[in-house]
């Protein structure tokens, strides 16, 4: 995958993969650094990629957070996904 990205930093595949929040850490860092001349990143497709990585940061935080605040008081409780999905609705 980062063989493709250094071939071809303008390719879609670079692109999308420097907007999947998993991978953009390096991805973008390679994108950036391989990114002269033709190829360089425009100032959208980082804007782009820190707000995706930032707004899946608070989202997962948000989810652990309502888990772990309703999975400690059923402590000794086997705990099953369908009850894991009503405390996320609640």
């Amino acid at each position: 995958m980062v063989s493709k990205v250094i071939d071809n930093p303008s390719s879609s595949i670079s692109f999308w993969l420097s907007e999947i929040p998993f991978t953009s850490p390096i991805i973008m860092i390679i994108r950036i650094a391989m990114g002269i001349g033709d190829s360089s990143v425009e100032l959208w497709e980082i804007i782009l990629s820190l707000f995706l990585l930032v707004f899946t940061f608070i989202v997962t935080t948000w989810f652990s957070s309502k888990i772990y605040n309703k999975g400690v008081l059923s402590y000794g409780k086997k705990i099953s996904y369908s009850e894991i999905f009503k405390w996320l609705k609640s």
